[in-house]
């Protein structure tokens, strides 16, 4: 597997990143990351894929 989604052969976006995401980043102990764009989106990438679109924590 490569992570892709086998019905649009992209990465799971959205709701999926950021609530996984999100959820994994607060556990780790940098809740304020969410709020922070500058920090919040490598963060994901780090976690999920360098090459995530840009997002927001909802």
């Amino acid at each position: 597997m490569n992570g892709l989604s086998v019905m649009t052969g992209r990465l799971p976006y959205w709701d999926f990143t950021n609530l996984w995401g999100g959820g994994r980043i607060a556990l780790e102990g940098h809740v304020g990351q969410l709020s922070d764009l500058e920090s919040y989106r490598p963060a994901l990438r780090a976690l999920l894929s360098p090459w995530l679109l840009d997002q927001e924590w909802s």
